[in-house]
């Protein structure tokens, strides 16, 4: 038995003498990277097609009474933007709102060509608690039972979207990737300066 209680020792161990030459030579062996350099593998970039439309002119009983129990309107001419995408890429539903009321927008294809645009009555959003739920939740609401104006459509002009704008300092990153391979340890060096992924900007 060994010195420490419970735990036998092995006499093959114990017996065989240390070469130190070997040793030594594990010791100048340089150590092994966790994580390999490999290329990246880019798969097709998407092509995102950003419309600009604008709402004619059109008008709308707009309630300027200080009381909703004495309500006082008067009518009132505007109009609103829709574009069909948002910064990101993600397709848009409304209108931007404009006194008080946005509208739900469809969008018919027409193949190759400018999609057609729909403007539904004018809507709002209220918060509401649904049973079962504890946190309120947004919904949209028709804006006014005295007023379901609608508006033309306008299509204004058509872009490409492309990526978002890297900050300078990821673009360094980048480029500090490119020149070396970093190590583990580097990487979580790194990371503690701040997480590189909130390096994009709008």
């Amino acid at each position: 038995m060994s010195k420490r209680r419970g735990v036998p020792s092995d006499p093959q161990l114990t017996s065989q003498p240390v070469d130190a030459e070997v040793v030594q030579s594990k010791l100048n062996q340089p150590a092994q990277e966790t994580q390999l350099a490999q290329k990246r593998v880019f798969k097709r970039t998407q092509k995102i097609v950003h419309d600009l439309y604008k709402l004619q002119v059109a008008t709308m009983a707009k309630d300027v009474g200080f009381s909703k129990a004495d309500p006082k309107y008067i009518q009132f001419e505007h109009t609103h933007i829709y574009h069909n995408v948002d910064s990101n890429g993600k397709p848009q539903e409304t209108c931007a709102p404009v006194g008080g009321h946005f509208h739900f927008m469809t969008l018919e294809s027409n193949g190759d060509g400018v999609p057609t645009v729909i403007c539904g009555p004018p809507v709002e959003f209220v918060w509401q608690k649904k049973r079962g739920s504890k946190r309120p939740i947004r919904v949209a609401v028709p804006y006014d039972s005295n007023d379901t104006h609608v508006h033309g459509v306008e299509y204004i002009d058509s872009e490409e979207l492309q990526p978002r704008k890297l900050s300078s300092e990821f673009v360094k990153y980048q480029a500090q990737l490119g020149r070396v391979t970093l190590t583990p340890a580097q990487l979580e060096a790194n990371k503690k300066l701040g997480d590189i992924n909130t390096g994009l900007v709008g």
